[in-house]
C-alpha cells in the first residue's frame, strides 16, 4: 500500500470528521526517534522519525482535535516495542483481526509485531506439523507482513526450536525428534534438518532480519529419551551446544536470533527457578554466545525483580530485550488491572536501565479462552512509556478512547469475573474459570466461594451488559463476558447449597435447586453462545471444538445432576454418593487458588 492510502485507513479507523477541514503536511525527521506535531487554527505539521511515529502523529491529532492551536514534541524510549501476538494456544487469529492488530500498533506509535506460532504455520515436508490447527501459510505471512511494512509495523517470527513443541510431537511422523513430550531430541542430527525446515520457512516470508527461535521452560531437556540414547551429559553445555546449531542455521538463513533467557538461570537452580537472587556463575556467562539477543521475560512482580534480572542479564554483555504480560491466560477475564501493575515496575526499570528493547506478550494458556483484544490497555501503556516515559493513566485513557472510544476504566470492568468478592486478590486467582467448569456435585471448589459471590456475579452481569451497549467495537468482547457473570449468579454457590439441602435432608430445597438448574442451564447456553461468537470474530475456527466440548460437557452434566437429585427425590436411588463426602480446600488453600488447567477442574478422577 502507498502512504496516502495508509493515511486514510488510519484516518477511516479513527473517523473521518476528526480530520476534515485540516491541511496535514509530513515530514521525516533526522533522527529515527523523533515525533513532533504544531497544530496552528487549520495547518498541521507531523515530523516523524519512522513510518509507526506518523500513525501516531494522526491518533494525536484526534485526541487533541478540540485544540485548534499547540506543539508537541516526543522522544521515543525504545527503539523497539510492540506486541508477541500468540497464535499457536488453541485460537489461531483471523487474518483480518491480525492487520486490524497491526493497524492498531501502528497507531499507537509501536514498531514491532512478533507473531508466535509454535506449529501454526505449514510446513511443506512435514503435513503433520500443525495439522487441523488453523496454521497459517507462506502467503498468510506475506500479507501480514506487506501489510505491516506499509504502517511501519516489523514483523518478526517467534517460533519453539527447543521447547514448548507437543502439539507437533504428539504425531506418529514427529516422534522419531522426541525427548521428552513437550522437547526436541538434542544433538541428533535429524532435528537439526527439522528444524532448518522451520527456520527456511520463516526466511521465505518475513523480511526482518531477526528471529525469536524460542527456547524457554525446556526442563527436560536430556532427561528422557536422549537420557536413554546418550546418557548423562553436562545440561548447561547441551543447551549452549543446541544453541550454537540453530544459530548456525539462523546464519545461513541470513537471520539474527532471539531466545528466552530463562534457561540460562534455571540449569543453575536447585529448584529450576528463573527469578534468582544471585548472578549467574562465570562458567555459565562464558557459554553465552556474544551475537544472541537475550529475551528477559517476566510478568510477575511488582518490586525491585526487574532491575535486579536486568542486571544479571547485563553480565552477559549481551544484547537485552525485556518482555511483559497482558494477562489473558487464565480464563475467559483478563487481568487488566494486574497488567498494568506489573507493566508500571517492569518499563519504569527497563527506561531506568537503558533497556531499549521492549515487547508485551498475550499469552493464550490453556484454550485461548480470553479476547486477544483485552491487550488493548496494556500496549496502550506501553505506548505511554514510549513516548512520554512514565505511567501516565490520563495519556492511557486519551490513547485508548481515540482508539476505541472506551475509557481506561471500561476496559477495566472486564477483570469482574475475577474479582467475585469486589476486590483484586492475588494475581493468578481464576474463580470465574474453576468455578464455571467444576462439576456441581463434586464441588472441588466449593471450600473457596463466598457468601456474596452470586449476588455480585448478577451486579456484574449488568455493569458489564451496560458496557457492552455502549461500545463501539468490542460489544461481543463485553457480552461474553455479562453472559459469563449471569451463569455463575446461578452456579457459584448452587453445589454448596444443594450439599448442604442434602445433608440437611431437606427436600423442599433440593427440589428449589432442580429449578435453579434449569435456569442456570437457559443461562449457560446464552453464554456457549456468546463464547462461539467471539471465538468466530477473531479466530479461525480450528480449536473452538475445544471450547465447545468443554460447554457440552458442562451442560451435559448439569442434566445428570438434575437426573441424579430427580431421582433420590422420588425414592429411585436411596443416596446420592459425591454428596455424601467431605469437600477439602484445593489444593490445601483456603481461598485464593488458582487453576488454570480444565482436567483438574472437572475432576479428580482424569
Amino acid at each position: 500500500m502507498k502512504l496516502e492510502q495508509c493515511i486514510d485507513v488510519a484516518k477511516e479507523y479513527l473517523g473521518e470528521e476528526f480530520f476534515v477541514g485540516l491541511d496535514i503536511t509530513y515530514s521525516l525527521a533526522d533522527n529515527p526517534n523523533a515525533l513532533s506535531i504544531t497544530r496552528n487554527d487549520k495547518e498541521v505539521k507531523i515530523e516523524y522519525g519512522q513510518l509507526a511515529s506518523l500513525f501516531r502523529g494522526l491518533t494525536l491529532i484526534k485526541e487533541k482535535h478540540s485544540q485548534k492551536h499547540y506543539s508537541l514534541a516526543f522522544h521515543r524510549n525504545f527503539k523497539t516495542d510492540g506486541l508477541m501476538l500468540d497464535c499457536s494456544r488453541n485460537g489461531v487469529m483471523r487474518n483480518e483481526k491480525v492487520k486490524e492488530m497491526i493497524l492498531l500498533e501502528a497507531l499507537m506509535g509501536s514498531n514491532r509485531l512478533l507473531l508466535y506460532t509454535e506449529d501454526t504455520y505449514q510446513l511443506d515436508n512435514h503435513p503433520y506439523f500443525g495439522y487441523l490447527r488453523g496454521s497459517y501459510t507462506k502467503e498468510d505471512i506475506k500479507e501480514f507482513v506487506d501489510y505491516g511494512e506499509s504502517f511501519g509495523v516489523e514483523l518478526v517470527p517467534c517460533i519453539q526450536t527447543l521447547g514448548h513443541m507437543y502439539q507437533a510431537l504428539k504425531w506418529g511422523p514427529l516422534h522419531h525428534f522426541k525427548d521428552g513430550e513437550d522437547n526436541l531430541l538434542v544433538d541428533y542430527p535429524e532435528t537439526y534438518k527439522f528444524i532448518e525446515d522451520m527456520i527456511s520457512f520463516c526466511r521465505d516470508c518475513f523480511k526482518s532480519k531477526e528471529i525469536h527461535i524460542g527456547m524457554d521452560e525446556s526442563t527436560e531437556m536430556g532427561l528422557k529419551r536422549y537420557l536413554r540414547l546418550y546418557g548423562h551429559k553436562d545440561r548447561v553445555a547441551m543447551f549452549s551446544r543446541h544453541l550454537a546449531k540453530v544459530m548456525a542455521i539462523c546464519q545461513k538463513y541470513d537471520f539474527l536470533p532471539m531466545i528466552w533467557s530463562d534457561m540460562y538461570f534455571r540449569l543453575n537452580s536447585q529448584d529450576e527457578e528463573y527469578y534468582i537472587k544471585t548472578p549467574l556463575p562465570e562458567s555459565t556467562l562464558k557459554l553465552v554466545p556474544p551475537d544472541v539477543k537475550l529475551v528477559y521475560w517476566d510478568y510477575y512482580h511488582d518490586d525491585s525483580t526487574y532491575l535486579n534480572m536486568i542486571k544479571f542479564h547485563k553480565q552477559t554483555n549481551n544484547p537485552i530485550i525485556f518482555a511483559g504480560g497482558s494477562w489473558r491466560w487464565k480464563g475467559h477475564a483478563p487481568a487488566i488491572e494486574t497488567s498494568m501493575v506489573f507493566t508500571e515496575k517492569a518499563l519504569g526499570a527497563c527506561i531506568d536501565e537503558k533497556v531499549d528493547e521492549v515487547f508485551i506478550t498475550a499469552w493464550g494458556d490453556n484454550g485461548n479462552e480470553c479476547s486477544f483484544f483485552s491487550a488493548l490497555p496494556v500496549m496502550a501503556q506501553a505506548s505511554i512509556y514510549n513516548f512520554i516515559g512514565s505511567n501516565s493513566e490520563e495519556d492511557i485513557n486519551s490513547l485508548l478512547v481515540a482508539l476505541t472510544d472506551e475509557t481506561l476504566v471500561d476496559f477495566k470492568t472486564m477483570d469482574l469475573p475475577d474479582q467475585p468478592a469486589k476486590k483484586r486478590l492475588a494475581p493468578s486467582y481464576n474463580p470465574s474459570k474453576f468455578l464455571l467448569y467444576q462439576d456441581l456435585l463434586l464441588g472441588i471448589f466449593d471450600c473457596q466461594v463466598k457468601e456474596d459471590f452470586s449476588k455480585n456475579y448478577a451486579e456484574f452481569a449488568e455493569i458489564l451488559r451496560k458496557n457492552g451497549n455502549k461500545s463501539k467495537r468490542y460489544k461481543y468482547v463485553y457480552e461474553n463476558l455479562a453472559s459469563l457473570c449471569k451463569f455463575l449468579s446461578y452456579k457459584a454457590d448452587l453445589g454448596i447449597k444443594i450439599r448442604n439441602a442434602y445433608r440437611e435432608d431437606n427436600k423442599t430445597e433440593l427440589a428449589k435447586s432442580l429449578a435453579t438448574i434449569s435456569m442456570a442451564l437457559d443461562s449457560l447456553n446464552a453464554f456457549h453462545e456468546s463464547v462461539k461468537n467471539q471465538w468466530m470474530m477473531e479466530c479461525r475456527m480450528f480449536g473452538y471444538e475445544v471450547l465447545d466440548g468443554r460447554l457440552g460437557f458442562l451442560k451435559n452434566r448439569m442434566i445428570s445432576a438434575a437426573e441424579r437429585i430427580n431421582d433420590y427425590l422420588n425414592g429411585k436411588i436411596n443416596k446420592i454418593e459425591e454428596l455424601e463426602k467431605d469437600i477439602l480446600p484445593y489444593d490445601g488453600i483456603d481461598y485464593e487458588v488458582q487453576c488454570n488447567n480444565w482436567y483438574r477442574i472437572v475432576s479428580p478422577s482424569d
